[in-house]
């Protein structure tokens, strides 16, 4: 993969961090003015929700700091881990509204 797709990748999954980011800080808004009994369910999903996109994270840091050869493996745990947390993330946006 040229160095261009490489960095267009990063860039890609960046934003869609900070995309999740935004959304999880929403749903921590909304948790905060739930009855208890959701309140606790709301924890529940935000904590597993900051995880994965820890993970995220993570494997894009690691990603950057990849050689060409390792990047073609590093990108397929990253595509997981992305589509884990964007399944994740729509589960708890239907779940909650």
């Amino acid at each position: 993969m040229e160095l261009k797709d490489r960095k267009e990748y990063q860039k890609m999954i960046e934003d869609q961090v900070r995309e999740w980011e935004a959304t999880i800080h929403a749903l921590e808004a909304k948790a905060g003015t739930a009855a208890t009994e959701a309140k606790n369910e709301y924890a529940r999903q935000i904590a597993s929700l900051n995880r994965k996109k820890d993970e995220v994270s993570g494997k894009l840091k690691e990603l950057k700091g990849s050689s060409d050869e390792a990047w073609s493996a590093l990108k397929g745990g990253i595509t997981r881990a992305v589509g884990e947390l964007k399944a994740s993330i729509e589960e708890a946006r239907t779940k909650f509204k």
